[in-house]
């Protein structure tokens, strides 16, 4: 009898083992952008069902190179259709090499070789950037990503000045179209060089993910900016070194992801 339950237990376990890889690694019908908590530092990734695409790929200072990569395979990812890198500035990038060694991207862009349209199956991304600024901030590359009818806006560590251009840019305005984006991402961590109550009054952004926390000489999110999306409704993620968070792209909605998991 003991050697039959001891078949039936590992009959059990393995099935149950082999169901959490498949639901883990293999949900192609899923439509998300994943934040990944690297303190003052941005990696995203976007997944619409089996085809990946890279937002920055940093970690801030004390955090480990190696979290992104170990995030690709905990979710089995072998292959990344694209990595867009906004700005050459380390916590925006310094995860790429980690990356490449056992994972193959096909294309890599930064600001000096983006191109104005990537499209990737259903993912339709729209690039624009304005270079040769004294402040590697303002060389940003502002991605805007339409994907199963939604809007999502990628804009590395754009500061006010680089707004204000977006904001006088016809075609981005059109891009906008008056009825604001689903996701965007906050500007340098959250930081009050980013963030202008007239951006955001373009956008009204529905959820805002802000890749950062408060460290003794940066006041990440700054209180100005966490009052300025309470201001348009904008609903509020922040990694602040306790929290992953994924957007469901599909139902509009965000939710956890814990760290122990990878």
């Amino acid at each position: 009898m003991n050697k039959k339950f001891k078949i039936i237990f590992r009959t059990i376990f393995f099935s149950f083992f082999l169901s959490l890889i498949q639901y883990n690694q293999l949900n192609i019908f899923e439509n998300s952008i994943v934040m990944l908590d690297v303190g003052n530092g941005n990696s995203f990734l976007l997944k619409n069902k089996n085809n990946y695409v890279i937002l920055d790929a940093g970690a801030g200072y004390g955090y480990s190179e190696s979290i992104f990569k170990n995030y690709l395979d905990y979710k089995g990812v072998r292959n990344v259709k694209a990595a867009i890198i906004s700005h050459y500035h380390s916590d925006h990038y310094n995860q790429l090499n980690e990356i490449k060694k056992n994972i193959k991207i096909n294309d890599i862009y930064f600001n000096d070789n983006i191109v104005d349209k990537i499209i990737i199956k259903d993912i339709i991304i729209s690039n624009f950037v304005y270079l040769n600024n004294k402040d590697e901030n303002d060389n940003s590359i502002i991605s805007f990503i339409e994907l199963n009818n939604k809007k999502l806006l990628f804009v590395g560590d754009a500061t006010k000045k680089t707004e204000n251009k977006l904001i006088e840019n016809n075609e981005f305005i059109n891009k906008i179209d008056n009825g604001g984006v689903d996701f965007l991402q906050i500007g340098h961590h959250g930081s009050k060089t980013s963030t202008s109550d007239e951006f955001i009054k373009l956008l009204r952004p529905n959820n805002c993910y802000i890749s950062g926390k408060h460290e003794k000489y940066k006041d990440f999110p700054s209180k100005e900016t966490i009052e300025t999306l309470n201001k348009y409704n904008c609903s509020i993620s922040v990694t602040n070194n306790e929290n992953n968070y994924k957007y469901n792209i599909n139902k509009n909605s965000s939710k956890t992801i814990k760290k122990t998991l990878f």
